[in-house]
């Protein structure tokens, strides 16, 4: 038999097989929509998501699969089949702590698939707010991380909530460093969150800029080595109160130059006002001295 022949013959069993999968697929969602009548017809309370029939479905799944496809791929599969056939009963609103595009959307997603309508919020707050109101079904926050550890502002609002916790997700989390120098040996300045760093492999660094909320608290712990910049560097914090932070206060200590986020915010003022009026804006003299001490 040529090549040609036998892709031919595999081909055709592909196409066979699609058929199959898809009257399948089918089939599930007519039944789906005949739960939903169901529970819709019923006088009993109802949830149409059951995260504990879902677990167990997952897990049949597992158990049952031969291969070649990965436990983790048939499990994506699944997960995406079954979100469309709940959407037939009911699409999801789901909360979730943004913007667009952080790791707990995709989080969102792989938990619940793709076949629901997800919304940011800018605080963990708001999504418990959101949920609590009934104005989304589930939230999505972060509870842990193996950098931080656990986050303590998610578990202060569930101490406070009625909200119960009823899934969870664990994910590989992978950061890239993107620029425009052909080594990393050129790289003079970077921005980043500042705990996904490898500070290993950076090396000159003349400029350190905080854009977080670490060290913002005397007990938070900095696990980044500091004295690895080496001395005489310079650190800047976006926080300008309290004026030296845990963080510029660690590199003060260790001979660098640090400076608050306070003429940042006076250059923001500046810069906005311009842009509203038309005209650059004279400052006091007075309010300089106070930013410049």
């Amino acid at each position: 038999m040529s090549k040609a022949k036998k892709l031919e013959e595999l081909r055709e069993k592909i196409d066979s097989l699609d058929k199959d999968i898809l009257k399948i697929i089918s089939e599930r969602g007519q039944i789906a929509q005949e739960i939903a009548k169901v529970k819709t017809d019923s006088s009993e309370p109802h949830n149409f998501y059951r995260p504990e029939r879902e677990a167990q479905i997952l897990r049949k799944i597992i158990e049952n699969n031969k291969g070649p496809l990965s436990e983790e791929e048939m499990v994506r599969l699944f997960r995406e089949i079954m979100s469309a056939c709940l959407a037939l009963e009911q699409v999801l609103d789901i909360a979730y702590l943004g913007p667009e595009g952080t790791f707990t959307q995709t989080a969102a997603l792989k938990h619940f698939g793709s076949s629901v309508n997800t919304s940011a919020f800018g605080t963990i707050d708001q999504v418990f707010r959101e949920v609590e109101s009934n104005a989304s079904h589930y939230g999505v926050v972060p509870i842990e991380n193996s950098i931080e550890g656990i986050v303590n502002h998610t578990l202060d609002m569930l101490n406070h909530s009625s909200l119960m916790v009823c899934g969870e997700v664990e994910l590989r989390i992978h950061h890239h460093l993107l620029s425009k120098n052909e080594t990393i040996d050129e790289i003079k300045k970077v921005y980043s969150d500042i705990e996904v760093i490898d500070w290993g492999v950076i090396k000159d660094i003349d400029l350190v800029i905080n854009a977080t909320s670490l060290g913002l608290n005397e007990t938070d712990v900095i696990d980044i080595d500091l004295k690895s910049f080496g001395k005489n560097k310079l650190f800047y914090d976006l926080i300008y109160n309290p004026p030296k932070t845990n963080f510029l206060q660690k590199a003060e200590k260790l001979g660098n130059q640090v400076e608050n986020g306070k003429m940042m915010f006076a250059y923001q003022a500046q810069l906005s006002f311009s842009i509203w009026n038309g005209v650059e804006p004279k400052v006091d003299e007075k309010v300089l001295k106070i930013l410049n001490d």
